[in-house]
């Protein structure tokens, strides 16, 4: 009888080979398979065939573990409380200075990816000329033109997929280290620092307010594309209706100044829903409580009528959220027919001729400028309320910050 000696073994780094291989993938990658993500293609293909099990699935990557992040996070910190101390303001100094190399890539790849999506509405009229029996320049100018609207087209998808991508990735970075960095703190607190820092504050501080701090970082990506974006397009319509676009300037401001009280008034409401709501279930909480009580007093229907009214109250909130959020989806769904409506009044007006590729090439820019005018129809992302918060969370934050004088060298 002879036993295979292979049968007695069992692979214990298998798992860990198999995790290996797949994160490999990423780095190893190269240029064309990052910018087309297709190094995720054979993760993709193993789970096209059958359910992916945990050995199947890839370990993060080492730029991206909570470890790593954790320990360039604390060099900045410390390096900004050496310079500037310990203040409010000194979380955002870190910050900064962890995510500016990653972020300056990213703003780069947006500003290519803006610029190659106004290459087509800047040639539109050039391509119609072209349809329209103008063969000055010949066919090869034609096919110039299609490959250079292809082209841009291209850019323009794989520099937004790595816009977002890059960002997303910056906010879980920026999440997974403040959360972390929060954390650490939790487990090494003296009793001194426990009497004024509660388990419920850390894990508030690591639930709501470390999130607000990182919705800014993902909304700051669109707030400083407006300009950009408003720039091209004001270049695309003044190279095609010269002082016209001037008209479509003011329209764009006019629909913006118009979305701000919409998105205050948006703001209240939201307010007023929220403290109507902790209204209704502390006294439905408080009902339950007492239901004993409420049977054998007899105040069952009373209460039952105070919290009809409550929900009421309520009810009529909510409805007048949702009629505003109507109105601003209404503006901002019409915003490129209002601004084409009166930048080509504005040149009939002062005699500038419309062709087709004037007017084809001013309605794809107005298009475009629709997530301009969206972006202050959107009660939550404007950006003076996002800012607000989030400062507030960071000096919400900031007692766990200070605690770093108080911390015993052991955890808890």
């Amino acid at each position: 009888m002879s036993v295979d000696s292979n049968s007695l073994k069992e692979p214990l780094l298998q798992v860990q080979t198999s995790k290996e291989t797949h994160a490999e993938n990423k780095r190893s990658a190269s240029l064309v398979q990052l910018v087309t993500f297709s190094w995720i293609n054979p993760l993709l293909a193993a789970g096209k065939r059958k359910s992916l099990e945990q050995s199947e699935v890839p370990d993060i990557d080492r730029n991206d573990c909570a470890e790593f992040l954790s320990h360039s996070f604390n060099c900045c910190l410390n390096n900004v409380k050496e310079r500037y101390g310990l203040r409010t303001s000194s979380i955002y100094r870190a910050i900064f200075l962890f995510i500016w190399k990653k972020a300056a890539v990213n703003a780069s790849i947006a500003v290519a990816a803006a610029g190659a999506s106004y290459v087509g509405p800047s040639l539109i009229d050039n391509f119609v000329r072209l349809l329209g029996g103008d063969r000055r320049q010949g066919l090869t100018s034609g096919y110039i033109l299609a490959l250079a609207f292809l082209g841009a087209k291209v850019v323009e998808t794989m520099c937004h997929r790595q816009w977002m991508f890059g960002a997303l990735q910056l906010v879980m970075r920026l999440r997974a280290v403040l959360i972390s960095h929060i954390y650490k703190k939790g487990i090494v607190l003296s009793s001194q620092s426990r009497q004024s820092l509660t388990s419920g504050e850390i894990i508030n501080y690591m639930s709501v307010d470390i999130q607000r701090i990182t919705d800014l970082m993902w909304f700051s990506n669109i707030i400083w594309m407006l300009p950009v974006q408003l720039a091209l397009a004001m270049y695309v319509l003044y190279k095609n209706l010269g002082v016209g676009a001037l008209a479509g300037l003011a329209a764009t401001t006019l629909i913006m100044a118009c979305n701000i009280p919409l998105t205050r008034a948006q703001k209240r409401y939201q307010s007023r829903i929220m403290e109507a709501k902790d209204a209704r279930m502390k006294a439905t909480a408080e009902v339950l409580r007492n239901m004993k009580i409420l049977k054998l007093q007899a105040w069952d229907l009373p209460y039952l009528n105070k919290l009809e009214g409550l929900r009421n109250t309520e009810h009529n909130w909510l409805w007048m959220s949702l009629r505003l959020k109507a109105i601003s989806s209404f503006i901002s769904w019409g915003a490129p027919t209002f601004i084409s409506v009166v930048t080509f009044g504005t040149c009939i007006i002062i005699g500038i001729p419309l062709t087709a590729g004037r007017v084809l090439s001013a309605l794809a820019k107005s298009k475009q400028c629709r997530g301009c005018t969206a972006f202050y129809s959107t009660p939550h992302v404007q950006g003076q309320a996002m800012a607000h918060k989030s400062w507030l969370a960071a000096r919400n934050v900031r007692p766990a910050h200070r605690c770093d004088d108080d911390m015993e060298p052991k955890p808890l």
